[in-house]
């Protein structure tokens, strides 16, 4: 099999011999069951190979070309069964040959498109052949048929290297590879991705249909092999880069699913895995590495590896990929995997999973209404389990732990790591590290014609100050709303003032947004603006204005019985070698202390330019950035004790947590307030009908 594989699609194409074209399949890729057997290391054995070029599996048999120790080119094939080896040499090749063994185990081995037969002695048995057009893999099809795809598609050829019989293709699908199916159909893979990660199927008629999609699984180094497994069309052998744990994939058309067979997590195999196949219940992995090549024999243990499901609404959320990953390549007790919903209408089938005992055990809550799950009693009180592990509990940082309670004893979900946001204004205009609504009212009155929020659109200064606010209008305990009132009357006329408000290109700056992912990030803004501007919260009369937005949460589901192993799951990401490395900051406090001791004396050397008041305006009006700016300066200082200081009050300070569900909620409210912006409704009127409209989508929740 080819190595690097990446963002694999499965595309089966029916051949001019297959049957008739299959039916769409449902694409669900997750599927429920008890587990699959952990297998222990029982055996290896060193194959004579330095270099593995390619590979080629026949039942027992697998046929490698390669080079030896002395660099001579070599096909070597073992037979895991038997366990026998035999090596012939060959004229030279390179290391783009390909291999296809009939089951009588004649070979076929492509070298820069010229194609030759080959007896197990190595020597030639039918004429070479030149082939048209770059080969991209090609395999033996029903013990004799050697097919051979190219991009223009695919080609049977017969025992003399002639072609019989072509299928094109006609969309230009990027083809990879492929393996034959017992059907006569043929499996392929793509190495691009197609429109939202569904997998087209050639017919005869050329006609597309959906058959697989592999966009839920987690890992990013992708094989396709024949199957060693009954009940299975193929077997897809998925990396995890820069990982020791591989996990091989059942490939089953009929249901649309892929399921974990097994995976190699805490047997430390580097390599790349050329091959798999079974004698009795032993499995074999043929396996290259570095200068070696080996096969590992796995003995199975009555230990099951349970599966955790986490469900994932859209495409969203790509740093829990390679959380799960992670999870997945440490852990010899579970497997995580997708269950995923589609961006429009899955949140209503998530929630009617939830509701039929269906549900997946593990929910990112980043995109769906939070408290609407936690509300209806949907989600597990993690608290509990944070008792478990004092060590933990009183690590967590205590204002992101008070944020996500917000009032409440239960706990219902554990960010991960998250992003600090604030704001920022000239400092000899403000005091402290907050302010009010109304004493920022008082502020703006006295510098009409300053620059609020920069270049920002009206509906991204509204996300800004609603972020913060919307709670004073909307109860999720109780699922009511009170937006036609005169207080929030009141507010839509200062959201219309920062809204529609004038001022010149040059107009000095009053308040504006920033977001810190790094300690890195803070320190160049520290040492760009020289203490001319203070960090501070947003305006706000419910809080300290200063927000965490969260890169990874997670809430248990409530029910499944699997919720101890879903918390596992959760208690690994908090973990500190987890937080150690993971984006954004850590909820830990440790984790984040040692990222500032790390950074105490001097970040590493890169180019810092101290900006002046002209500079910052710039970066506000959205038309230059500090974060990367290039200057004259060599390093950038470490941070320094008034620094550190600052940054700590800041991380003390946070007292909401914002989810990038958050944003549709308060569109809600946008789409009504423009027309009072405009002048075209007063206040009143727009209250009354965002009242309405949010009334009906709570409940609409319930």
């Amino acid at each position: 099999m080819k190595k690097g594989l990446f963002n694999v699609l499965l595309i089966a194409l029916l051949l001019l011999t297959g049957c008739g074209s299959r039916e769409s399949a449902n694409n669900s890729n997750s599927v429920k069951s008890a587990g699959y057997p952990i297998y222990e290391l029982s055996a290896t054995e060193m194959l004579p190979l330095s270099d593995c070029y390619d590979s080629y599996s026949v039942e027992s048999q697998t046929y490698l070309a390669g080079v030896d120790a002395d660099g001579h080119a070599v096909i070597v094939t073992y037979d895991t069964e038997k366990n026998t080896l035999n090596q012939m040499s060959v004229n030279d090749f390179s290391e783009d040959v390909q291999l296809a063994a009939e089951s009588s185990g004649t070979l076929w081995l492509l070298d820069d498109q010229t194609l030759t037969k080959l007896s197990l002695e190595g020597a030639p048995i039918s004429q070479a052949v030149t082939l048209e057009g770059k080969v991209l893999d090609m395999a033996v099809r029903n013990g004799t048929d050697l097919i051979v795809l190219t991009k223009k598609g695919i080609s049977i050829l017969d025992n003399n290297g002639n072609v019989t019989a072509m299928l094109p293709n006609p969309d230009d699908v990027k083809l990879a590879s492929l393996v034959p199916l017992p059907s006569g159909q043929v499996l392929c893979q793509s190495g691009e991705p197609g429109e939202a990660n569904y997998t087209p199927c050639y017919a005869v008629e050329s006609k597309l249909e959906e058959v697989l999609s592999t966009g839920g699984v987690p890992q990013n180094d992708y094989q396709l092999m024949p199957t060693a497994w009954s009940g299975y069309d193929a077997m897809m052998p998925s990396a995890i880069s820069g990982s020791s744990c591989a996990v091989v994939y059942g490939v089953n058309l009929d249901q649309g699913l892929l399921t974990p067979l097994f995976d190699t997590a805490g047997l430390s195999l580097q390599e790349h895995l050329e091959a798999v196949s079974f004698s009795g219940n032993r499995l074999h992995l043929i396996c290259s590495g570095d200068s070696t090549c080996a096969c590992y024999t796995l003995s199975p243990t009555e230990a099951r590896k349970q599966l955790l499901t986490i469900g994932r609404v859209g495409e969203t959320d790509g740093d829990i990929s390679a959380a799960i990953a992670e999870f997945n390549a440490q852990s010899r007790e579970y497997f995580v995997q997708n269950q995923r919903y589609s961006a429009d209408g899955g949140e209503f089938q998530l929630r009617m999973d939830m509701l039929e005992g269906t549900a997946p055990d593990i929910l990112p809550i980043s995109y769906v209404d939070y408290p609407v799950y936690a509300s209806q009693g949907l989600l597990a009180d993690l608290t509990p389990y944070l008792k478990q592990d004092q060590t933990l509990s009183n690590d967590l940082q205590p204002s992101i732990l008070s944020a996500v309670q917000d009032g409440q004893e239960a706990l219902y979900y554990l960010p991960i790591s998250y992003q600090l946001c604030a704001a920022y204004a000239p400092a000899e205009l403000v005091t402290g590290t907050n302010w009010s609504t109304s004493a920022f009212k008082s502020l703006l009155a006295e510098y009409p014609d300053r620059n609020v929020l920069g270049a920002l659109s009206p509906w991204m200064k509204v996300q800004v100050f609603l972020s913060y606010d919307l709670v004073s209008f909307v109860d999720y305990q109780t699922m009511s709303c009170s937006f036609d009132t005169q207080d929030f009357c009141d507010y839509l006329e200062f959201l219309k003032r920062i809204c529609t408000m004038k001022f010149s290109e040059d107009a000095e700056i009053l308040l504006q947004g920033t977001s810190f992912n790094t300690l890195r990030q803070y320190k160049e803004f520290t040492q760009a603006t020289g203490g001319r501007y203070a960090l501070l919260g947003y305006p706000s009369d419910h809080g300290n204005g200063i927000y965490a937005n969260v890169v990874q949460a997670f809430g248990v589901v409530k029910g499944t019985g699997h919720e101890q192993a879903a918390w596992d799951f959760i208690s690994y990401l908090l973990s500190q070698d987890y937080q150690k490395s993971c984006y954004g900051f850590p909820v830990r406090t440790s984790a984040l202390e040692a990222r500032i001791e790390a950074v105490r004396d001097e970040f590493p050397s890169e180019n810092i330019q101290v900006l002046d008041p002209q500079q910052m305006l710039q970066i506000a009006q959205g038309n230059a950035a500090v974060n990367g700016s290039v200057g004259t300066s060599d390093t950038l200082d470490g941070l320094t004790e008034e620094e550190e200081a600052e940054f700590r009050t800041l991380i003390s300070k946070i007292d909401l947590i914002q989810f990038g569900r958050d944003t549709e909620n308060i569109s809600i409210i946008y789409e009504e307030i423009t027309p009072y912006f405009s002048g075209e409704k007063t206040a009143q009127e727009v209250a009354k009908i965002i009242q309405s409209r949010f009334s009906i989508y709570l409940s609409e929740q319930r």
